[in-house]
């Protein structure tokens, strides 16, 4: 508890202007009033959140009080235009929470990146990283390093880009870095990610095609057999202005392969519209979405048909109470957002959940089973709304708050289960 007295007493100070900031002409290139050289660079976060969640996995009685910490500090040395190294360093912990602490929550003191890079990884030409990374490509619903949660997600990986004008493609070996909150972090090159995800730029038009491949090496299928698991996903992502008012975004994504000899197909996707009523910088812009993740119809016929989400980041994407995963589901969303004062960001969104198939259970955003009732009559897992807004002192410091509620469907009642509360709030400091 005293880290985070310490953490907000800084981040206080911060906002009284006693940290140099962009505002004051301060940057991540100058400490105490002297500049450092051209090669070198500094980044930091410092972040704080309190998180109050009610039922978790839509338990009742099953609620929890946490207070999240992350510190983070990170050195670039660009000794050649064409060359750079970056190591950050992570601090990351949870209080208030009953052991075991997830590694996803806590991680003290531990090596977060450390890659070097050659060539060009922005505009024009080629670059190669190798070392320990974050991966984001797209939307962040497949692939991303997901910044809500406490620590993150790396990978030990090669990746190569090559860029031209409008075209763009990079290629990656990976093995997903597991978080341990005693000891140094180690891959676990048992599960290997691979993936080739392109772009192609037309003006204001954007299509992102990409090939993927989870390989787990050990896995046990419907029928009890055991061997790799080797999920391809094949998808496409386009976005494109329909107005100077509105524009649209599609992603759908296939996967096929083998699940320990047994046959996978599955498939997901997203049609979404944007659309601001005017051109005010104060009027609201809002967002209908339909989501849709495929489910197994028949959890011993040896074919998998539940759509694996991969490597995502999930808050915000199926709802703010962060309950509900991309797999086995229908998801309709109604969102406003607005920007006012230039400083401050409302939003409010609603959400109804229903099971893409009643036999198959509802998912987690890590892909866990959260509930599975076999003889259910309905399919309407509930509906969810929330709000949210932040305000920037600067724009290296945020103060947020939240609050979502998912109401309880039937399925959820016939499962004996409750809805669901998640209220936060969190204060960050970036060093950028």
């Amino acid at each position: 508890m005293l880290r985070l007295c310490a953490a907000l007493i800084v981040l206080c100070l911060a906002a009284s202007g006693e940290i140099p900031s962009a505002e004051t002409g301060a940057t991540s290139r100058q400490i105490e009033g002297r500049r450092l050289p051209h090669w070198l660079r500094l980044t930091g976060q410092l972040r704080a959140r309190v998180e109050s969640p009610t039922a978790v996995e839509f338990r009742q009685q099953n609620d929890e009080t946490d207070v999240l910490t992350r510190l983070r500090f990170g050195l670039l040395i660009s000794p050649r235009p064409w060359l750079r190294w970056f190591a950050e360093w992570q601090d990351a912990r949870a209080f208030g929470l009953s052991p075991p602490v997830p590694g996803s929550l806590a991680n003290r003191a531990d090596l977060r990146q450390a890659w070097i890079e050659a060539g060009q990884f922005e505009g024009p030409g080629w670059g190669i990283r190798f070392g320990r990374q974050p991966l984001r490509f797209g939307s962040g619903r497949l692939v991303w390093d997901p910044d809500w949660s406490n620590c993150g997600r790396t990978f030990d990986a090669l990746r190569i880009t090559a860029a031209g004008r409008t075209v763009r493609i990079d290629a990656f070996a990976a093995s997903v870095v597991v978080p341990k909150d005693h000891g140094l972090d180690r891959s676990d090159t048992s599960q290997m990610f691979y993936g080739l995800y392109g772009a192609v730029q037309a003006g204001p038009k954007r299509l992102e095609p990409y090939l993927l491949l989870k390989s787990v090496a050990a896995w046990r299928g419907e029928t009890g057999r055991r061997g790799a698991l080797d999920i391809y996903t094949t998808g496409l992502r386009a976005t494109a202005p329909l107005s100077s008012r509105a524009d649209w975004e599609v992603e759908m994504a296939f996967q096929c392969g083998q699940a320990a000899r047994e046959p996978v197909r599955a498939q997901a996707g997203i049609w979404q519209l944007h659309w601001q009523p005017t051109t005010a910088s104060t009027a609201p812009r809002i967002t209908a979405s339909y989501s849709y993740a495929s489910g197994d119809k028949d959890s011993s016929d040896g074919v998998r048909q539940t759509f694996d989400t991969l490597y995502p980041t999930t808050h915000l994407r199926n709802g703010a109470t962060d309950r509900i995963g991309w797999a086995n589901i229908h998801d309709l969303m109604l969102q406003a957002e607005w920007s006012l004062l230039r400083r401050l960001r409302l939003s409010a969104a609603g959400h109804d959940f229903r099971l893409a198939t009643i036999r198959d259970a509802l998912y987690s955003p890590s892909g866990a089973v959260l509930v599975r009732l076999s003889e259910a009559h309905s399919r309407h897992v509930g509906w969810e709304l929330s709000l949210s807004a932040e305000y920037r002192f600067r724009p290296s410091l945020a103060l947020g708050f939240g609050c979502a509620h998912l109401f309880p469907g039937a399925y959820l009642r016939e499962a004996g289960r409750s809805g669901a509360t998640q209220p936060y709030l969190f204060l960050a400091y970036s060093l950028e």
